[in-house]
């Protein structure tokens, strides 16, 4: 079951909060993400990418663990390699 309540923010913005998740994997992969936002690597040039973007770095940590879970995701699913190209922004249909 899906727990969830919409939480307003200072500035009067609102999202969604929801309890319902896997916290260890969350921890997980804001590690990940942490460690190769400061190593060298194709991850690295992402999130360099997205800071040069104009993104915080919080927020652009956050898009890294994301896509970091996301090609996880590809790569068990598929049974592929990791591919640096699972790191191009998609293009819209």
């Amino acid at each position: 079951m899906l727990f969830s309540s919409i939480i307003y923010g200072s500035q009067g913005t609102k999202r969604w909060d929801t309890t319902d998740y896997n916290h260890d994997l969350k921890d997980i992969f804001k590690g990940a993400a942490m460690r190769a936002s400061t190593a060298a690597g194709p991850l690295r040039d992402f999130y360099d990418n997205l800071l040069a973007k104009g993104r915080k770095p919080t927020m652009a940590r956050l898009t890294l663990a994301r896509k970091i879970a996301a090609i996880t995701l590809i790569v068990w699913k598929k049974e592929v390699r990791f591919d640096t190209n699972y790191l191009k922004p998609q293009q819209a249909a």
